[in-house]
């Protein structure tokens, strides 16, 4: 578990203890901690979101994805109609080949698989 994760929830709960049990904190501090220890668990949720260890990628990967090098794509043929989902390296604008999208369950799987919250679509 994220190291940020832990802090906040470990604070929010020291500090509702000490706040009903031991010490009553004025209210601007404690909202203020509160503050603190939800902007902690957030950044520990998204930063969790955007690391993906190699032992928790996803079985149905076929090909290893890094979004600082790499930027997710589904290729979209005007005349074919036919869509191929992947990635673009930045750099040198190669494009690698994923998985066809047959349908739009097809691109719910590809996002799941790469754990993606959007996907242009190029054509």
């Amino acid at each position: 578990m994220n190291k940020r994760f832990l802090i906040g929830i470990l604070l929010f709960v020291a500090v509702m203890i000490t706040d009903k049990l031991i010490v009553p904190i004025p209210d601007i501090i404690a909202i203020l901690i509160e503050l603190v220890c939800i902007a902690l668990i957030v950044s520990a949720a998204l930063q969790a979101r955007k690391t993906v260890a190699v032992s928790e990628k996803d079985p149905r990967a076929t090909v290893d994805y890094n979004p600082e090098k790499q930027e997710p794509v589904i290729r979209a043929s005007i005349c074919t109609d036919e869509k191929v989902a992947g990635f673009i390296e930045k750099e040198s604008g190669r494009f690698t080949e994923v998985m066809l999208i047959k349908s739009p369950e097809d691109e719910i799987l590809f996002k799941d698989i790469y754990k993606l919250d959007e996907v242009k679509t190029e054509y």
